[in-house]
């Protein structure tokens, strides 16, 4: 069991890196909570700027409605009320181990930065809980060389969700594959015989038709659209050159 949580472990490491999508995260969620250990909490900062004013809390452009200026250039941004900030908010953070590795689990985010000191405050008092290490921003990940992330987020779904694999665009794009990334290639395989499929059809019924020994009902009748029972061929399709058996 330690090694299979170790093998995991280093799996959804290198996963983790690379895919941004909801359908991994809940896999991650299942993952943790099955094959886990629940170490301590963290806590996240995370403030988005406002596109629109590039963070200066101003209109950047006049808007006009129905020919009349509706907000002028330097009025308070409409989108952020001039704070400069789209969004802010504070997440409470699990951490758990998998084998040799942590992974943080967000458990709640809070727009109140006083109510959620007064939880971190609770926390300490009733469970004893104090978060360990506090992050400003989103924490980024390197994705991995050589595409492993994806190879290994493949592996995690085979193993935990195999039924939802059509869901990560398995078989649907190119990616570039090694030897030691075997389904990467099995990926490239499929993507190939799907993108060409009436082409490597068409080319293996041809190389039957040239090969057959074709079996045509008797008769004679030249115009006769019979049908070979061997490769499906009719008898008009064939090369005048080409034998009839």
């Amino acid at each position: 069991m330690k090694l299979y949580n170790l093998i995991v472990g280093e799996l959804l490491e290198l996963a983790n890196r690379e895919f941004r999508s909801e359908e991994f995260y809940k896999l991650k969620d299942r993952i943790l909570k099955s094959h886990g250990t629940k170490t301590g909490v963290n806590t996240q900062h995370i403030m988005k700027t406002c596109r629109y004013c590039a963070g200066e809390g101003k209109m950047p452009k006049e808007v006009t409605l129905y020919g009349k200026t509706y907000l002028a250039k330097g009025d308070p941004c409409w989108r952020c009320n001039g704070t400069g900030v789209y969004q802010e908010f504070w997440v409470m953070l699990d951490v758990y181990q998998v084998g040799r590795r942590l992974f943080h689990l967000p458990v709640d985010r809070l727009y109140n930065r006083e109510l959620f000191e007064q939880i971190l405050e609770a926390l300490k008092v009733a469970l004893n809980i104090i978060p360990g290490k506090h992050f400003e921003g989103l924490i980024e990940h390197t994705p991995p060389r050589w595409r492993l992330g994806r190879e290994a987020g493949w592996w995690l779904i085979l193993l935990f969700d195999r039924a939802s694999l059509h869901s990560y665009y398995f078989g649907k794009s190119f990616q570039y594959g090694f030897f030691f990334t075997p389904l990467l290639i099995v990926n490239n395989i499929l993507y190939y015989i799907e993108r060409n499929y009436y082409k490597i059809r068409n080319s293996l019924v041809s190389l039957q038709r040239k090969h057959c020994r074709h079996d045509f009902p008797s008769t004679n009748d030249p115009w006769a659209s019979d049908v070979c029972q061997k490769c499906g061929v009719e008898r008009w399709e064939l090369q005048e050159n080409e034998p009839i058996f």
